[in-house]
């Protein structure tokens, strides 16, 4: 069996999402892709969720600035043997020739049930992780929750800077889009708190730059409106990029009662 046949599979699961590559799946949404990733190894392969950015030059855009791996109840890795999905059990039927034993059909019946049910608990398990923004319309409250539910997981490195920079870029560039001021403060100020946990040491041999540098850049490239939206305008019309389906983002989250706020209400409120 080949493994686009895999991917086909998913795709079947998943029908919000398109090709993008031999081993992805993903959907244009505003400024970013949302797919799955197949990782592929020699006998069987792992799923991930990412997010790739648009704001960014096109040979960029492979760089996610969310990965996620599929995980099941007890927090395991899911690994999915790839000769699960044969529905001729090749492997099954040449172990038995080599026995020289005859094929039971009842038997080959529930070994082959017994793989699609392997089959189709990971893909329940992708499903029951990754649904909320694997759908057409997705809230912008999910993705904020998906990413920090992330980053409270114990599987993430608190203070490892290369495990929060891209989060923390794909959180500004959607509270910038969104026109968010209280957002956009709310994020800094998550940057400014988990920054202190980084060495600066270790963030000059990792980027090269200081943190105070880094961050400077980020907010001066997210604050290029102009700049930002040409760059996602041109990548939203790569021929690879403009066919995928849309999954539309809509916002939802509670807005805060920042001071810049507050001031306004109370200029409007005095007109």
């Amino acid at each position: 069996m080949e493994f686009k046949d895999i991917v086909k599979e998913w795709y079947e699961q998943f029908p919000i999402l398109s090709k993008y590559t031999p081993t992805t799946l993903f959907a244009k949404a505003g400024i970013v892709l949302i797919g799955l990733r197949l990782e592929r190894d020699h006998y069987d392969y792992r799923v991930f969720l990412e997010i790739l950015p648009l704001w960014v030059p096109k040979e960029k855009i492979i760089i996610p600035v969310f990965e996620q791996e599929t995980r099941n109840e007890k927090g395991l890795q899911v690994f999915i043997d790839i000769k699960l999905h044969d529905p001729l059990l090749l492997d099954y039927v040449e172990a038995q020739t080599k026995r020289g034993a005859e094929i039971d059909l009842m038997k080959f019946e529930i070994q082959r049930s017994t793989r699609r049910k392997i089959i189709d608990h990971a893909m329940e398990c992708v499903h029951k992780q990754f649904d909320a923004i694997l759908q057409e319309y997705v809230s912008l409250g999910d993705i904020f929750r998906l990413i920090n539910n992330h980053t409270s997981s114990i599987v993430f490195d608190r203070n490892n800077p290369l495990d929060w920079y891209r989060l923390f870029e794909l959180k500004l560039a959607l509270a910038y889009h969104f026109n968010r001021e209280d957002l956009i403060l709310k994020v800094k100020r998550e940057i400014e708190k988990e920054v202190r946990n980084w060495t600066q040491e270790r963030f000059n041999v990792l980027f090269r730059v200081s943190k105070e540098e880094w961050k400077a850049e980020l907010y001066r490239r997210m604050e290029n409106r102009d700049a930002f939206m040409r760059q996602v305008e041109l990548n939203l019309s790569l021929k690879k990029i403009s066919k995928l389906k849309q999954i539309h983002i809509h916002d939802d989250m509670e807005r805060g009662n920042s001071l810049l706020q507050k001031f306004g209400n109370f200029l409007r409120s005095n007109k």
